[in-house]
């Protein structure tokens, strides 16, 4: 056995602030994957009893994919720095209710709004897009049906979309840090009074929001005419 240094510690890391431009070029890249997937999903059809029960037989299906490859594959539970191992939730003080800087070292739960998001708003989506090429799956070819029901290919693409949309949502409170981090005395107030709407105001980038929608809609038009 390895002796132990007892000098040595093993305190939380205390990870920066990243600028709002870094967190930018983080979900530029996530752009790319995300609609890769939802396009591949997409291309097959969409069977609504697949989903129904709350996405009971998706989730079930997702936590045997957590089970079975851990190392590979746990809905929800990416961070960011990606290479980091696991960090302890921030925990405030007294005298510190609401420390900068240490938002993003909180863990993270699957968010059941997402799953619920995913099946009532994006599913829809998915079919319609589905439905305007053709409706049938990509994968006919391989058993000579047009009407094969490849459920496993569709809870696959399921959980890759979910997990790479709540990773993408996951960034997004580093967005809410970094502003906060520029102005802690106004955030600070804010929170102190309750005031979400204000907040949500603040933290908002209509512009920003305008010119992240209009990428990804011209990178979708690209590949999905690849």
């Amino acid at each position: 056995m390895v002796p132990v240094d007892a000098s040595i510690s093993f305190d939380r890391p205390t990870l920066p602030v990243p600028q709002l431009a870094q967190v930018r070029d983080i979900l530029a890249h996530l752009q790319g994957p995300i609609i890769s997937t939802a396009i591949s999903r997409a291309a097959l059809p969409v069977e609504e009893e697949l989903y129904d029960n709350d996405g009971k037989r998706l989730l079930s299906f997702i936590h045997t994919l957590e089970t079975r490859h851990p190392e590979r594959f746990v809905y929800g539970s990416l961070e960011y720095p990606f290479t980091l191992p696991d960090v302890a939730p921030d925990r405030t003080t007294p005298s510190k209710l609401y420390p900068g800087g240490t938002f993003h070292q909180d863990t993270f739960t699957p968010n059941p709004n997402l799953t619920t998001f995913y099946r009532e708003s994006l599913l829809p989506l998915l079919e319609s897009a589905n439905q305007a090429t053709g409706g049938m799956s990509v994968y006919y070819h391989l058993t000579n049906r047009t009407t094969v029901p490849d459920r496993t290919a569709k809870f696959t693409l399921d959980a890759q979309l979910l997990a790479q949309l709540s990773h993408r949502a996951s960034i997004g409170k580093l967005v809410a840090e970094s502003k906060y981090a520029a102005d802690v005395t106004k955030y600070t107030s804010l929170i102190q009074s309750q005031d979400t709407e204000a907040i949500r105001a603040l933290v908002t980038n209509r512009t920003q929001e305008q010119v992240v929608l209009s990428s990804a809609a011209n990178a979708s038009a690209a590949l999905a005419a690849a």
